[in-house]
């Protein structure tokens, strides 16, 4: 595998997540890890799992026969407050309009659809207005991006009615908001993680929609690979069947992605006394999933999507973090990312990057080339030293080389540092499974 650190091109800021920075009713509050890990994008699903009563349409407007013109009638402080935070680190917001996913087999609430469709857009158009226009003492936020309900087709945790049904909520809705707030981007439908190898759902909602001319801004879809490579090709599939129906100008979203359950136990793991779900949730929050984290990271560099969202950045069983609020191993994957697009902002081209056997590779250098760095990830190779040919730099120049890892035992810690000239070796790195790595390259002399 080779680098070559002459050529220069752009990162694809893929690094978005799902949920914001407080959690349990702000008994933790994660604000300073995502200011430092420079989250772009924060959707916003399943936030009332670590918030409570916030961004979900009936926690923001409950009582759904009351006068929609009325400011009194809607329960924004929450709200509001959890956005805040979001925007006081840096992110913008993807707003997902619907509910919260509802997995107890017989306590559901708020799955049924709306009584009345466009009653129901009209609530959210307010919401919209008070989020972008300042409507009820709110704000200006300029969010782009408005979800409509999320995974109906997984059945009654997310839409208790049939997925034809939701053709006709969606037509009426987009519709509806798109004619009040022109200049927003309206999109779904978050097609739930089986879409790695079910494509049904995507042939039957695009051309439903089409023939109605609802509008389709951006497509979001979810995937929960097990192994790194299949993202890209989930994406090259979702390009492919949007510009088959004639959605071209359509944004892919990935805004949903995460390490899939052992085995494929889904319904098992949602039941959380089941033995399989802890195994699974230390699996995500390890190293496996750390390595898994850094892997999609750098496959997605070169796959067709427009945005993408891991879920997620808050402390439940599914997030980047613990209980208590510390770090667990994705984060650090993440960090290392922001690193490279902050400290070498030119991305270089690799040739035999391999997120699934092998190494994958990400690199980049300074705009004045006196630093480069090199982000590797083993997933799941047992191949343990691996050597990287350097190209493109001045022949003889030294290089001071830092090393920083994560793995079992460091977080993205130094570990090391060595010596590497341009031009007569490799740069050699150890790399065991699971592992994550961060090289920063120094010039010391030469031409």
């Amino acid at each position: 595998m080779c680098i070559d650190f002459s050529s220069h091109s752009e990162y694809r800021r893929i690094h978005g997540v799902n949920m914001g920075p407080l959690c349990l009713n702000g008994i933790v509050d994660l604000s300073e890890y995502h200011r430092r890990a420079a989250f772009p994008t924060v959707r916003l699903h399943d936030c009332t799992f670590y918030y409570a009563d916030a961004v979900d349409v009936p926690c923001i407007f409950p009582l759904f026969h009351l006068s929609l013109d009325d400011p009194r009638n809607y329960r924004f402080a929450r709200t509001d407050a959890y956005l805040k935070s979001i925007v006081d680190c840096g992110a913008r917001i993807v707003y997902r309009l619907g509910i919260a996913i509802q997995c107890h087999p017989v306590y559901r609430f708020d799955t049924d659809p709306p009584a009345d469709y466009d009653r129901w857009a009209d609530i959210c158009i307010r919401i919209i207005r008070h989020y972008n226009e300042g409507w009820a003492n709110g704000f200006r936020y300029g969010i782009r991006y408005w979800e409509i309900w999320n995974e109906p087709e997984i059945g009654p945790g997310m839409w208790n009615a049939s997925y034809d049904e939701y053709f006709r909520f969606y037509i009426r809705v987009a519709k509806r908001i798109k004619v009040a707030c022109p200049d927003i981007m309206i999109g779904g439908p978050a097609f739930n993680g089986s879409f790695l190898t079910n494509w049904d759902k995507m042939h039957a909602f695009l051309p439903a929609i089409r023939k109605e001319g609802a509008p389709l801004d951006f497509c979001s879809w979810h995937a929960y690979p097990e192994r790194p490579g299949q993202l890209p090709v989930a994406a090259a599939n979702v390009r492919r069947l949007l510009d088959e129906y004639g959605y071209e100008r359509t944004e892919s979203h990935l805004n949903e992605w995460n390490l899939a359950p052992y085995r494929g136990l889904w319904s098992r793991e949602l039941a959380l006394s089941h033995p399989h779900t802890t195994e699974y949730v230390a699996r995500k929050k390890g190293v496996e999933g750390g390595a898994m984290a850094a892997a999609c990271l750098i496959a997605l560099q070169d796959a067709p999507v427009d945005m993408a969202n891991f879920y997620d950045a808050a402390n439940g069983p599914w997030g980047m973090f613990d209980q208590s609020g510390l770090p667990a191993k994705p984060y650090y994957a993440f960090l290392a990312f922001r690193e490279m697009l902050e400290r070498t902002p030119c991305r270089c081209r690799v040739e035999g990057s391999d997120p699934d056997e092998g190494l994958a590779l990400l690199a980049g250098r300074s705009a004045d080339g006196a630093t480069l760095q090199i982000m590797a990830c083993n997933f799941q190779s047992p191949q343990m030293t691996y050597a990287v040919e350097c190209l493109g730099l001045p022949e003889g120049t030294s290089y001071r080389v830092s090393h920083r890892r994560m793995d079992v035992h460091t977080n993205l810690d130094y570990v090391g540092e060595s010596s590497f000239t341009a031009g007569s070796e490799s740069l050699r790195l150890a790399a065991p499974p699971h592992s994550v790595h961060l090289l920063t390259l120094r010039r010391i002399y030469g031409r």
